[in-house]
């Protein structure tokens, strides 16, 4: 929730009939097994109808995988 709210202030979308890039850092604060194919899966979902009409508009992912204790988060 908090994380289509920050989303939501940071944007007019959504956009119609384009294609999407998507760059991501997602940042685990372990290093915990994570698998960064389905990290952004959930993200990519929740952003329905905020910056895309559906997330079958992306056509490229640019995703990096980060362990900070510091400074967890997407």
């Amino acid at each position: 929730e908090r994380f289509t709210e920050a989303v939501k202030a940071q944007y007019d979308g959504p956009l119609y009939g384009c294609s999407i890039k998507v760059v991501a850092e997602f940042r685990f604060g372990t290093r915990r097994r994570k698998d960064l194919a389905n990290a952004g899966k959930l993200e990519y979902d929740a952003l329905n109808g905020i910056i895309y009409i559906d997330d079958s508009q992306i056509s490229e992912i640019q995703a990096k995988k980060i362990y900070s204790k510091e400074n967890p988060g997407i």
